[in-house]
């Protein structure tokens, strides 16, 4: 039985670590915004709400972004953000009132940005995962790595074995916690 406790965690890790994916990015998504449904589709770069399609090139910055918003008439809406507010414009030919304002499509482009992830410390994960599998499923040998090599002939109690079990199911469940979230 001692024997088939490390073997299951080991093979309970090698589960947990199997059933992580990729998740992608999808092309094209749908947002709802003052009651009017607009699709976004990112590989052509544009919005349509079902009657128009507004064409837009979106130019990334390390300070910032540029937005330019073509509409079917060729009139123009553009907006240069940055991390402390932005600023914009539009062309003479513009009419806010024949189609969509430029800033709610900018608003509907930003509902569908996906949230940068916090990024993962997957070597401390590991880390704190193979000392706990070592803590739980060899306590005693733990046990004299830490304590026992200080006295000859000494012997781990049982509720030192138990604490160690206990701190190396507390340091699997940390590492988890730190792989996934």
């Amino acid at each position: 039985m001692k024997r088939l406790s490390p073997c299951f965690l080991w093979m309970a890790l090698l589960l947990l670590l199997a059933g992580c994916s990729a998740k992608e990015t999808p092309n094209n998504y749908t947002v709802e915004k003052y009651g009017s449904l607009y699709t976004v589709d990112m590989e052509n770069s544009t919005i349509s709400d079902g009657t128009y399609t507004y064409q837009y090139e979106l130019q990334g910055m390390s300070n910032g972004y540029t937005l330019q918003i073509t509409y079917p008439d060729g009139s123009t809406y553009w907006w240069n953000g940055s991390p402390s507010g932005g600023y914009g414009g539009w062309s003479d030919d513009y009419d806010e009132n024949r189609y969509v304002s430029g800033f709610t499509l900018m608003q509907i482009l930003e509902e569908g940005q996906p949230v940068e992830q916090p990024r993962k410390n997957i070597p401390l994960a590991l880390l704190l995962l193979a000392i706990g599998i070592f803590h739980a499923g060899w306590p005693q040998t733990a046990w004299h790595l830490q304590y026992g090599w200080r006295f000859k002939d000494a012997e781990p109690s049982d509720l030192a074995l138990g604490v160690n079990r206990f701190g190396g199911a507390i340091a699997m469940l940390v590492g988890i916690l730190v792989l996934f979230i």
